[in-house]
């Protein structure tokens, strides 16, 4: 079980990281073209803007998936088992 602290110091790194990557990112590829300002447009390279989408995917959806999906499964697995069981004996009673 999380204390309290961890809960909060997980919450604030996850705030400081997502602010440091976004601000770094937007502010090293944004700029001003024929007076409109774009911002995470002009990377140094495609292969550089690829790499960030691939990372930024799999930080951001597959990590956070793959730790939330099997603690939901045990959620969901505990609210439908006893239910389960339920119909199951009264199944065995009904034909003994």
């Amino acid at each position: 079980m999380l204390r309290g602290w961890m809960a909060y110091s997980a919450m604030a790194f996850a705030w400081t990281g997502a602010v440091v990557v976004g601000s770094a990112v937007t502010v090293s590829t944004s700029g001003v073209e024929d007076g409109v300002c774009k911002a995470q447009y002009f990377w140094k390279s495609t292969a550089a803007r690829k790499a960030y989408g691939i990372w930024y995917f799999v930080s951001y959806y597959v990590v956070i998936l793959l730790i939330l999906l099997p603690r939901v499964g045990l959620e969901i697995g505990r609210i439908i088992q006893p239910r389960f069981l339920a119909e199951c004996r009264l199944s065995r009673l009904n034909q003994g």
